[in-house]
């Protein structure tokens, strides 16, 4: 098979992995790397940061919190930087944060699980999305999701409903985006 036709070849190409030093998104960086990526991994944690460089060679770990809202355009600036290009998006940073009743969240509990795992991916990808565009036809966005976007959890439901919108959002973007590739 000849690299062009593999799937799996992913030579050339540039991928962003948030919350790539652990778990899902380790193991996506890990496969992207294995496929020949070039990756940029965003992680909040520099002891992860540290051993993912070590167990990654030649991927760009930048110690970031996707939360703060100056942290897309900072990844943009490391993107290029690295390569000039994004082909692949990979929005994988999400956490339960309060497993509580829904009657026993506050406002401000509320508001930080749909960030966590809603906000920060929609800016992200906003932020993304001309760079992806000027990659196109064939760049992609990779939003990951849960489980609990289908069926009910207790005590996780402002999470069930921030995977949810996930899923929706991510259905949506595919029929815009589709057109350019």
């Amino acid at each position: 098979m000849s690299a062009q036709s593999n799937p799996l070849d992913y030579s050339g190409k540039t991928v962003l992995v948030t919350g790539g030093g652990v778990g899902i998104g380790r193991g996506i960086a890990e496969a992207f790397a294995q496929a020949g990526a070039t990756l940029i991994i965003a992680e909040i944690d520099a002891d992860r940061a540290a051993e993912v460089k070590t167990a990654i060679p030649g991927a760009h770990v930048v110690i970031c919190d996707v939360l703060d809202r100056a942290t897309p355009a900072l990844l943009v600036e490391k993107v290029k930087a690295v390569s000039g290009k994004l082909d692949v998006l990979v929005n994988n940073v999400g956490h339960f944060v309060h497993a509580l009743p829904f009657a026993m969240l506050g406002g401000d509990q509320i508001d930080e699980i749909l960030d966590v795992n809603i906000g920060q991916l929609l800016r992200m990808t906003s932020t993304m999305l001309p760079m992806l565009r000027a990659a196109a036809p064939g760049s992609s966005v990779i939003n990951v999701t849960s489980i609990e976007a289908y069926r009910g959890i207790p005590y996780c439901t402002v999470y069930a409903a921030a995977k949810a919108g996930i899923a929706g959002f991510t259905k949506s973007l595919a029929l815009e985006l589709a057109p350019e590739g």
